[in-house]
Order: structure tokens, then sequence, then C-alpha cells
């Protein structure tokens, strides 16, 4: 699957832009964004995003999604979360994770 780098996350978690016509080949489930603990094709410490022109707020919600489902949460209460922070990324509010008590800030990549 090819795929692009877009972003380094904390703990080394690599964020890719991919062909989401080709992820939906492997996996009819997926949208436009999706993550290794949720996706079968998706490697465990990896995000993929579609190229669309908001992907950096995909971003946004399958990281913190990821985070929270890393550290032991479901999927339905990390998906709600992770919507909470998408939609006021989208607002424009500055937007943060918190990774193992270490807070960080998900800025745009340039």
């Amino acid at each position: 699957m090819p795929k692009t780098l877009y972003d380094t996350l904390p703990d080394g978690v690599k964020v890719y832009v991919v062909d989401g016509g080709a992820v939906r080949k492997k996996d009819q489930a997926f949208l436009v964004g999706g993550h290794g603990l949720i996706y079968k094709c998706i490697p465990e410490k990896e995000i993929w995003l579609e190229d669309t022109s908001d992907k950096y707020y995909i971003m946004v919600h399958e990281a913190v999604e990821y985070y929270l489902m890393r550290d032991g949460m479901g999927y339905k209460e990390a998906h709600k979360r992770a919507n909470a922070v998408e939609s006021r990324a989208r607002r424009g509010h500055k937007t943060h994770i918190e990774v193992r008590g270490t807070r960080y800030a998900i800025c745009k990549p340039n």
C-alpha cells in the first residue's frame, strides 16, 4: 500500500496519507481515516488518512481515538471523545492530547 508520511505523533505513531479507495478494497468500513487498533489492514502504531482538504481534523480525531483506546478505553467512548476534540479543533480551538501523562499540542503540519 503506497503511503506518504504526513506527521509523526508522540510515542512514534506515524500518520500517513493513503489512497482511500485502495484501502476500502481491503476493508470496506474505512471512511476517511483510521488506525491500527480498529482496522486490521493498518499497522498498530499507524494512522492512515485519505487525502482530503480536512485531513488535519481527521488526524486530530484519529489520534485522540487511538491514544484513548491504546490506554484501555473502549471504541464507543473513545470515538465520542474524539468527535468532541475534532469539533473544537474545527472551531479554531487549540488541540491537545495527553499521552501517558504528558500533554502535547497537535499543530497542523507545514
